[in-house]
């Protein structure tokens, strides 16, 4: 199943798209609505990590299915591609010592969308869910004065999922066909991404997201 995600996730979201872009999603009395959305994460690891851990910027991007129950409230799938992780920086012995950790992860959020129905083509949002995230790859990157000094796979120390809980806030803006999306949410992560039954420490994901993407 690890190996058939990262294969698969281009033609769902591919097809998600094109669906997209049908004459049955296209019309505006249709409960549905899809398109992709791409966006920048804000990342950092909290818990038992070290002090000095601070802030990894990141990727995230793929597509989302909204189904719109009433001018209030809409459920909205999303599957992402994201990047997660932690960047500590410190000064030792006069050199600059930069340890990365870089986490990518399958992510699939299920929002319960609340909107605030206007007279204009704004649309105010809020929104909350959970999010199931399953890791694809785990690095440990280290730098010494912006050089590379080696690089270890983690990921068989780390569990294979991870499950979050979204907040987030967002404005929708009717342009053409269908309306750009746009909203900052914060994932924080309830599970312990460590996987050693002889490990006491506890480390969770916590992201800060700005996404943009268009519905159809």
């Amino acid at each position: 199943m690890k190996k058939c995600l990262p294969r698969t996730l281009p033609f769902a979201i591919f097809g998600m798209f094109v669906l997209a872009s049908s004459p049955a999603f296209a019309l505006s009395d249709s409960p549905f609505s899809l398109g992709p959305k791409v966006g920048l994460n804000y990342s950092n690891l909290t818990g038992d990590v070290s002090d000095e851990a601070g802030y990894k910027l990141g990727f995230a991007g793929g597509a989302f299915f909204a189904y719109t129950f009433s001018d209030w409230f809409t459920l909205q799938p999303e599957v992402l591609y994201s990047q997660k992780g932690a960047k500590a920086t410190e000064e030792r012995l006069g050199e600059e010592r930069t340890e990365t950790i870089s986490l990518d992860y399958v992510e699939i959020p299920v929002l319960a969308v609340l909107t605030i129905p206007t007279q204009s083509r704004l649309t105010p949002k809020v929104f909350v869910g959970p999010a199931f995230g399953f890791l694809l790859s785990a690095e440990d990157k280290r730098e010494v004065d912006g050089e590379e000094r080696g690089s270890e796979d983690i990921k068989d120390a780390l569990k294979d999922y991870d499950i979050g809980v979204v907040l987030g806030a967002g404005l929708d803006v009717k342009v053409g066909p269908g309306a750009i999306t746009a909203d900052v949410r914060y994932n924080f992560g309830v599970t312990n991404i460590v996987d050693d039954e002889d490990d006491n420490d506890t480390v969770r994901n916590g992201v800060f997201s700005f996404m943009v993407g268009y519905a159809f």
